[in-house]
């Protein structure tokens, strides 16, 4: 066939997916592909050779003629252009030449679940999914659920290895919830493996659903703990304390729950405007902090130097703002 008519007949193809093979002058075949809609692909081989590669350009200066199946969609011809490579192995396909095909994600058939990626889909009791384009891109679909619901990356086996290390630094980066920390883990892992599969298999609501119910009780939980830093608790005041420190550890309990009080400001309520220094020694001896209302201090540069509240509340404020908190 000609180029034109190679063309023509490329043009004349159905918008489906499918698998091509082109063949040189001796019906060699040369190169297999697949594609999601026939026509568009195919065309383009005989469209302007500016754009192709060198390796590209080659290959179609050799096509003498080329043939299609249709399929009925894009993973059957996902699995036949696999197939069809490993039966006449064209010179012009690079991958699939070998025994590993397309690459699947497994999930273990374990008590804690484990995602890897395996070469091709065995009866072990194992789940599979796929196949994927490439073992590259498969990977990073594994990595990119272990990231996104904090599933271990280690070698460790649970629940055999449960409690005889310590945690790795992946759990303390927040990369990884720490399975290996108890048993009473389990079911929180099985949730997130449960997150990835529904993920895998395409059901992006059903995970959005599940995060959103745990962000409102997390924002739930997070709302009862600034309902106790709200109380204010009858404590007597240290008998160490000096005169001007209970001057000012009494105007801290004053201040507003979730306002912000510069020791100026505070050294203005009790009368002494121009002992900001002095407000912040004696708030920072405070034996009282944690059972006064939760309140921020800010010093006289805006750094954040205190908060007063429970102490889980404290805490949890100081992980908001992104502060350290040493107790």
């Amino acid at each position: 066939m000609t180029f034109d008519e190679l063309k023509e007949k490329a043009h004349s193809l159905p918008l489906k997916p499918g698998v091509y093979i082109m063949q040189d002058a001796q019906s060699t075949v040369i190169y297999v592909g697949k594609a999601k809609a026939l026509k568009n692909r195919v065309s383009q081989y005989f469209q302007d050779s500016a754009s192709h590669t060198e390796k590209t350009r080659a290959m179609v200066s050799q096509i003498d003629h080329f043939d299609v199946i249709i399929a009925d969609s894009e993973f059957e011809a996902l699995v036949l252009e696999c197939s069809l490579i490993k039966r006449h192995q064209p010179r012009y396909n690079i991958l699939l030449k070998d025994s590993k095909g397309y690459p699947y994600v497994r999930l273990s058939n374990e008590a804690y679940p484990k995602f890897s990626l395996a070469s091709k889909a065995a009866e072990d009791g194992a789940r599979y999914f796929g196949p994927y384009a490439g073992r590259h891109s498969t990977q990073g679909i594994i990595d990119a659920l272990r990231t996104a619901l904090r599933l271990p990356s280690c070698n460790k086996k649970f629940p055999r290895d449960i409690g005889k290390e310590r945690p790795c630094l992946n759990f303390h980066m927040g990369k990884c919830d720490g399975y290996c920390r108890g048993d009473e883990l389990q079911e929180q892992h099985g949730q997130a493996i449960a997150q990835a599969v529904s993920l895998l298999e395409g059901r992006f609501k059903d995970v959005q659903k599940d995060l959103t119910q745990e962000m409102e009780r997390a924002a739930e939980e997070l709302g009862e703990y600034f309902a106790g830093a709200r109380r204010v608790f009858t404590v007597p005041l240290a008998p160490a304390g000096t005169p001007f420190q209970r001057l000012v550890w009494d105007a801290l309990r004053e201040i507003p729950y979730g306002t912000t009080a510069t020791y100026g400001e505070i050294a203005a309520r009790i009368g002494r405007p121009g002992a900001a220094r002095a407000v912040g020694s004696a708030n920072h001896h405070n034996p009282l902090s944690i059972f006064v209302p939760c309140h921020r201090v800010l010093g006289a540069n805006g750094a954040l130097t205190g908060y007063a509240g429970g102490l889980e509340a404290k805490r949890k404020l100081l992980a908001i703002e992104g502060v350290r908190l040493s107790l």
